[in-house]
């Protein structure tokens, strides 16, 4: 999934995470997510998937092709820290096309935060 400004984010286990997207077509332009219906998932560095449920919302209007990702702090604290790519499975009138987006690595939560 190209995301907005970046290629990669480091990002803290045990925090929220809010990851913003905008997916485009393969002519650069925004893709249009109206009816779409879209699945996140977390692979580790090898390739196997995670278990690490995410809130999607498509950000309206649908056709800017912007979607929201959020993770609570519960489900990330379940991370060991490393690299990891997310996948975007996108089905749109009966078509499915799988993206990968972008490259995370996981930390580990500063021992005296809070």
């Amino acid at each position: 999934m190209p995301t907005i400004g970046q290629d990669d984010a480091t990002l803290v286990a045990g925090e929220y995470w809010r990851i913003l997207g905008e997916l485009l077509d393969r002519h650069g332009k925004p893709l249009d997510l109206t009816d779409a219906t879209i699945a996140w998932r977390l692979l580790d560095s090898s390739g196997g998937q995670i278990e690490a449920s995410a809130i999607i919302t498509v950000l309206d209007p649908p056709t800017r092709g912007i979607v929201n990702i959020e993770l609570t702090a519960a489900t990330t604290a379940a991370l060991a820290p490393g690299f990891y790519t997310e996948a975007l499975r996108i089905t749109r009138a009966g078509s499915t096309a799988e993206l990968q987006g972008l490259s995370i690595i996981v930390v580990a939560a500063h021992p005296f935060a809070h």
